[in-house]
């Protein structure tokens, strides 16, 4: 009972008035977060993920099916246009991941794979004695 006698009933009763205090963004973050369920999340991300494996994937790819993909998944990257639900800009918010940062790190990614390469290639051809 030392509990109970601590407690003024008064204060309880009038803190459930009380208005809740919310900052903008964490109203705005509890909306967002029920606006897109989680199978439809899960597809977005998949479709998301799936660009990124075959921008990597079909880089070096010279010709054929691989090359095809690598080209238009790299138009739908690096695309400033978001007016499709799809879109790369669209599917990067919907996600909460920042658009320009992953293509930024596509792009350091890209460059490395592809200096890699020449070196490579410079490699074969000393060893040839070309």
């Amino acid at each position: 009972m030392g509990l109970v006698a601590d407690v003024d009933i008064g204060e309880m009763v009038a803190s459930l008035f009380q208005p809740d205090v919310l900052l903008p963004a964490q109203y705005f973050e509890t909306g967002r977060q029920k606006s897109v369920a989680v199978p439809e999340k899960n597809l977005i991300a998949a479709v998301l993920e799936e660009a990124v494996y075959s921008f990597q994937k079909y880089l070096l790819v010279s010709d054929g099916k691989g090359r095809i993909l690598f080209e238009e998944t790299g138009r739908w990257i690096f695309d400033v246009d978001d007016s499709g639900v799809f879109s790369y800009r669209n599917v990067c918010e919907i996600l909460d991941i920042e658009a320009n940062y992953l293509r930024l790190g596509l792009l350091r990614w890209k460059e490395k794979r592809l200096a890699a390469q020449v070196h490579k290639v410079k490699r074969k051809y000393r060893a040839q004695g070309v």
